[in-house]
């Protein structure tokens, strides 16, 4: 690809009821290949807000903080998909937001376009 190409998409985990200490959170991306040939690399990037408490502020981290992710050499045919995860993300907690941002860099070696397809997070217990 010639261009570098974006998404950014946030996700509010559950609350207290629902979520318990040593959650990890997992980043899980269904890719849809336009072209054959193997998947260009992809970047994965979060930060997490903290939900503050009520009449209270937080301030927000600075950057984004990149998570193990690899989409580069998987092999697709045209029109098909394939799924890839991030590694775990410890830390989170109740209402947390997590914002992630997805990055495809230019130039890579793969011709054609890639759809992001569907976008899931998993919480996972301890």
């Amino acid at each position: 690809a010639d261009r570098t190409s974006s998404a950014v998409v946030k996700f509010r985990l559950p609350g207290p009821d629902a979520v318990t200490t040593g959650m990890t959170f997992t980043i899980s991306l269904l890719l849809l290949a336009e072209t054959t040939g193997s998947l260009p690399p992809v970047t994965v990037s979060y930060k997490r807000l903290p939900r503050p408490a009520v009449a209270a502020s937080e301030t927000p981290p600075a950057s984004f903080t990149a998570v193990t992710f690899s989409s580069s050499g998987t092999a697709v045919v045209s029109g098909d998909y394939a799924r890839v995860d991030s590694a775990a993300i410890a830390g989170v907690e109740a209402d947390d937001v997590i914002v992630v941002k997805i990055v495809r860099s230019a130039p890579d070696a793969y011709a054609g376009e890639v759809g992001l397809f569907d976008l899931t997070g998993f919480l996972t217990a301890p």
